[in-house]
């Protein structure tokens, strides 16, 4: 599976109060651009996720997150389902960056 990620360009951003899991609560305001990054997702024995752009840490990335979060929805919960998204447990996934980091 392989999906386009759309830039967005933030023409306002406010920063609220931190939550109790450490993120903040913000209002925004963005316009979608027609600049893209890629993601594809592979099967693999394990997972991993690779990027094109070695400044770019993939342990602590949204992506390397997210995947284990929806993995640990699916032991949690009976009624979601990971196979919804076509994905399995130890996909490979890589990032094509297009954008420049400062940009994403």
């Amino acid at each position: 599976m392989k999906v386009s990620c759309p830039a967005k360009l933030n023409i306002g951003l406010k920063i609220n109060s931190k939550r109790p899991d450490g993120y903040h609560d913000l209002e925004t305001e963005f316009r979608l651009i027609s600049l893209y990054d890629y993601l594809e997702i592979k099967e693999s024995k394990n997972f991993q996720l690779n990027i094109n752009n070695d400044e770019i840490k993939t342990e602590d990335n949204l992506i390397t997150k997210a995947y284990f979060l929806m993995k640990s929805l699916c032991h949690e919960k009976s009624d979601f389902s990971f196979k919804e998204f076509k994905l399995e447990f130890n996909d490979i996934a890589t990032a094509t960056k297009k954008l420049p980091s400062a940009l994403s």
